[in-house]
């Protein structure tokens, strides 16, 4: 007989090599029960809310999603800038740590009609940074600011004058 036909025939059994029973002895489940009926439930789901339970690995994917910063405007009032109006001056000054970032245009794009949110002065720079928009996001600026002139043009009681007059300019940079 050869080796390999050897183990083919012999096959190990581990129930009496010295592993322990998986039953508990009689007195220390009877204690059990006891602690366990003395509990009362909202402990048990208290203890159980504050375990920490290990890391699990995360995908880089979602991990960019969980620290992509939220563009808007500080909660607490002050005169900080928005990030995105942060990277529209760094664009302008061409700065060397410069690079796109999707969110920051989508902010831009989304909010450039507003004038708290988008000065004069860095709306007059967004249209430069306009001139330079490519794909859908160009197609879907020129669509809105088409539609929203088309809606407002003609009419006299409009009460979003600045934003029919921003539209007009985005109009005049992407046509």
């Amino acid at each position: 007989m050869t080796m390999a036909s050897e183990k083919k025939g012999k096959k190990r059994s581990f129930k009496n090599e010295g592993h322990k029973s998986s039953k508990k002895p009689f007195l220390e489940e009877e204690v059990e029960n006891k602690i366990l009926a003395d509990v009362d439930q909202d402990e048990i789901d208290e203890v159980l809310a504050a375990q920490e339970f290990p890391m699990q690995k995360v995908s880089k994917k979602k991990k960019k999603e969980s620290v992509t910063e939220v563009e808007s405007e500080p909660m607490d009032g002050s005169n900080e800038t928005p990030p995105a109006i942060d990277y529209l001056l760094g664009w302008k000054s061409k700065d060397k740590d410069w690079k796109f970032r999707k969110l920051r245009q989508t902010w831009l794009l989304q909010n450039m009609y507003d004038k708290e949110k988008v000065s004069k002065a860095n709306f007059k720079i967004l249209l430069e940074y306009l001139e330079d928009l490519k794909g859908a996001a160009r197609e879907q600026t020129l669509k809105e600011a088409k539609e929203f002139v088309e809606a407002n043009e003609d009419n006299e009681e409009c009460t979003e004058k600045r934003k029919l007059k921003r539209s007009l300019n985005v109009l005049k940079v992407l046509t």
